[in-house]
């Protein structure tokens, strides 16, 4: 049978991914809790992708603080932030034959 995902020879990775949800009414920053009472976190190294009413805005958009999305002007409607950490396990395992 095929494997079917990273490499077994170098190690395996791991992400973890979050969305929140915020509606928000000419609003310079997101932060805290969304609309689902999920806190909001952007810890380092953690990929950030803003989506405004559905549309992934480029990063010159916003900028990424701790645990806030900053916009370079005030922002209205339902904004989408998916955050990705990834991680990996290099030679973490003994292959046998």
């Amino acid at each position: 049978m095929a494997y079917i995902g990273n490499n077994l020879e170098t190690g395996l990775l791991r992400s973890k991914r979050a969305e929140y949800v915020f509606t928000v009414t000419s609003a310079n920053t997101v932060s805290g809790f969304d609309d689902n009472g999920k806190a909001l976190s952007t810890p380092a190294l953690v990929d950030v992708l803003v989506f405004l009413n559905g549309e992934l805005l480029p990063s010159s958009n916003y900028t990424v603080g701790q645990d806030e999305i900053v916009f370079t002007t005030p922002q209205t409607g339902t904004v989408t932030v998916i955050t990705e950490l990834q991680s990996a396990l290099i030679n973490a395992f003994t292959r046998t034959e």
